[in-house]
């Protein structure tokens, strides 16, 4: 592809065109791709490229890689400051498009919901983490949620394609020391959040809504099951170590003294187990699952949720969701109207 300027009653136009083959046979013609806009309206960065060869034919490129995202300003971006490093001319059809979505959502992040202010002041009391800013890690995971969803390991990937990043340095580790912050203050973190939102519109919570699913996992055995494995292969070692038989180690693992053991720890561990097989909604009765329960206002604002084990049936989760909605809100009439519970 190329560039090229064409003028249209007395207004000149940069176009990016390709070459195809024309109509008769041996003969080829020239497309339009794409309309980039008047050429005297566009900045002056691009304009100076167009004028340079080297960098008009780089300017080209850019502009057909980042066709489907539209991302011109990147491009732009680039071509300036490849006039003040030509060494890094080589890399600018390798750039990625710079995404901004998340910017539409940093005012909802933190003046609606404050939830800027919160994590940072519950980093600075209970972590130890100073070299990083966990409120922007977390604000990037989430607005990556609704912008592009992926697991955290591609989301670890992809924090560099994005305008404004704080957090490109953050390292993969630091993805999963986030969860870790998140699961352990999560209660404070959406009481926090749903408190700031009904400030912000003077509004109070009068009908809430509740509902339940649950989702599967591709594993063969359930978290109890996978508890019982671990904890018998870190006792076969044990003895191994003890220098123990086969023999030995085998008749320890079908002894009373053993099963107790493995109760106890099965008992010190209960907390753990969510992945469990239940009434799959989606049919998948050979995987474990697990039950996602969350509760909305009358305007259709989240302001709880809660995991529980795939084996719990929908019914339990109504009274525990009830009880941290008076917690959290202190709510204190409750008419509890229900379709269906099974």
């Amino acid at each position: 592809m190329f560039l090229s300027i064409r003028k249209i009653r007395n207004q000149r136009y940069l176009y990016l065109l390709e070459t195809v083959p024309g109509k008769k046979k041996g003969t080829h013609t020239n497309r339009i791709v794409k309309n980039l806009g008047n050429f005297d309206k566009l900045p002056e960065e691009v304009r100076n490229a167009y004028l340079d060869k080297k960098a008009k034919r780089e300017l080209a490129k850019s502009f057909e890689l980042k066709l489907r995202e539209k991302d011109i300003s990147s491009a732009v971006d680039t071509v300036a400051k490849t006039d003040a490093a030509p060494t890094r001319i080589s890399n600018f059809n390798r750039l990625f498009p710079l995404n901004y979505g998340h910017l539409a959502l940093k005012p909802l992040w933190e003046k609606d919901l404050g939830l800027k202010y919160k994590i940072e002041y519950l980093q600075k009391s209970s972590t130890e983490i100073k070299t990083w800013r966990l409120n922007d890690l977390l604000f990037y995971l989430c607005a990556l949620k609704l912008i592009d969803p992926k697991s955290y390991f591609s989301a670890s990937n992809s924090k560099s394609n994005f305008l404004y990043c704080p957090w490109n340095n953050v390292v993969q580790d630091n993805f999963y020391r986030a969860l870790d912050f998140v699961y352990d203050h999560r209660e404070s973190l959406i009481k926090h959040a749903v408190k700031s939102r009904l400030e912000q519109t003077k509004g109070q919570i009068k009908v809430a809504f509740f509902d339940c699913t649950n989702t599967w996992f591709e594993t063969p055995y359930d978290d109890i099951t996978w508890q019982v494995i671990r904890y018998t292969r870190k006792t076969t070692l044990r003895l191994r170590d003890q220098s123990l038989s086969k023999e030995e180690i085998q008749a320890y693992l079908e002894s009373n003294e053993f099963l107790e053991n493995l109760t106890d720890e099965l008992e010190l561990n209960k907390e753990d187990v969510l992945r469990m097989r239940g009434r799959s909604k989606e049919s998948r009765f050979a995987q474990p699952i697990v039950t996602v329960a969350l509760a909305i206002d009358q305007t259709g604002f989240p302001i709880d949720c809660k995991v529980y084990a795939g084996n719990i049936a929908e019914i339990h989760t109504v009274e525990p969701m009830i009880e941290s909605l008076k917690k959290k809100y202190s709510v204190k009439d409750i008419y509890f109207v229900a379709d269906t519970c099974v």
